[in-house]
């Protein structure tokens, strides 16, 4: 009688981890779904933080080029007044 006693005990606890398993399977697979939204818009956002500074560093490049542009013409300009200047004086 003992012998069918832990027998039928054991059934019961094996019905109970196989439930356990379940409910384990199943807390996993929402745990996946509850992280998936956040882990793929946390990569969405550094990408676009990535192309965002990308763009940025391209403009300060553009604006460095646009500054030594305006430095030379200016040069360029004071040269061809103080020229002119000159002849003037000569004249």
């Amino acid at each position: 009688m003992a012998i069918i006693n832990l027998q039928n005990e054991c059934a019961k606890v094996k019905i109970e981890l196989q439930e356990q398993n379940k409910c384990v399977e199943r807390l996993t697979v929402e745990l996946d779904k509850n992280t998936q939204f956040p882990r793929r818009i946390t990569e969405e956002t550094g990408q676009i933080l990535v192309n965002a500074l990308s763009e940025i560093a391209a403009v300060e490049s553009n604006a460095n080029c646009a500054e030594v542009f305006v430095c030379v013409c200016v040069i360029f300009f004071m040269t061809i007044i103080r020229k002119i200047r000159q002849k003037l004086v000569t004249l």
